[in-house]
């Protein structure tokens, strides 16, 4: 597994976000745990993200688009609703007109459906070489006076080249669309979360998606190396490993300068973890949020 990622040039401080929406500097370092965000400028575009990562990919690691056979792009702020963003990156990047390209349209649990996805896809039809791009700029869709959403969320896109499926483990899967509308866009396509439904969500939900997931895999809470959870915010991120009795040396907290970046949020701190890792060892992974929906992995790295 190889990780590449790419952010906007622009960023928005604490300060700046305060001055935006009045949402507290010490709230949004201490409780929050983000000090700055990316976000796009008016010259950028998300799709541009994602081929810049894709391209980073190729560029530092030996990985030949020629050989690439299968795409899939995790988004939710699509560049275009027609043609699919996948088509459009497959042509951005020359890739193989023969490889299999497809769009999942998730949110925060988006990277560990793709994950999923792409490891029964690679032992179904013997892909051997996979990209998994994940992309979401909630920039374009977020209120900047509401504090709720403005302070939390940034722009970021990452891609996770695959070549064994092995290194995916068996997943626990959910979605909760009764409760989709903690996390939607209105009648004027802006984004409103209510953040206390989402909270509650989480601390139930995890919780027994993990034990769940560690069940499907044969494995026990002590025998993972390290848990990394969608990065909402570091109160949740605090709050459901006490739930967990997750030692605080396991927990992977990673969005000081990212903020929550939706499917990118794993990918990124994974991006960050991967070169310190000096043997083999289990990750946890385990995405939730828009939907209602949840995913949890074991990654075998």
């Amino acid at each position: 597994m190889i990780i590449t990622s790419s952010l906007p040039t622009k960023t928005l401080s604490t300060t700046e976000i305060y001055q935006l929406c009045d949402c507290p500097v010490e709230f949004q370092t201490e409780k929050l745990g983000i000090k700055s965000r990316h976000i796009l400028d008016e010259t950028e575009k998300a799709f541009d993200l994602a081929v810049n990562a894709c391209k980073k990919l190729f560029n530092t690691h030996t990985v030949h688009r020629e050989d690439i056979d299968c795409l899939l792009y995790v988004t939710q702020t699509p560049e275009k609703q027609i043609p699919q963003n996948s088509s459009l990156l497959q042509h951005a990047l020359e890739l193989p007109a023969s490889l299999f390209a497809l769009d999942i349209s998730l949110g925060c649990s988006g990277y560990v459906y793709g994950l999923s996805v792409a490891k029964s896809l690679m032992q179904t039809f013997s892909f051997k070489n996979t990209l998994l791009v994940t992309c979401d700029c909630y920039s374009k869709i977020i209120d900047k006076n509401d504090k709720n959403t403005m302070a939390i969320f940034g722009d970021a896109a990452t891609v996770t080249y695959l070549n064994n499926p092995n290194t995916i483990g068996i997943a626990d899967f959910g979605t909760n669309g009764k409760n989709a509308q903690a996390i939607m866009l209105d009648e004027n396509k802006i984004l409103r979360m209510n953040g206390r439904a989402v909270f509650e969500f989480a601390l139930k939900t995890v919780k027994k998606s993990v034990f769940e997931c560690l069940k499907k895999n044969n494995l026990s809470l002590n025998e993972i190396d390290y848990f990394v959870f969608h990065q909402a915010n570091k109160f949740m991120l605090e709050n459901i490993a006490l739930t967990l009795s997750i030692p605080k040396e396991k927990l992977i907290i990673d969005l000081e300068n990212y903020a929550n970046t939706i499917s990118s949020s794993i990918p990124l701190a994974l991006e960050n973890l991967l070169p310190q890792l000096k043997e083999p060892k289990k990750i946890l992974a385990s995405g939730f949020g828009v939907g209602l929906s949840w995913a949890t992995t074991i990654l075998y790295l």
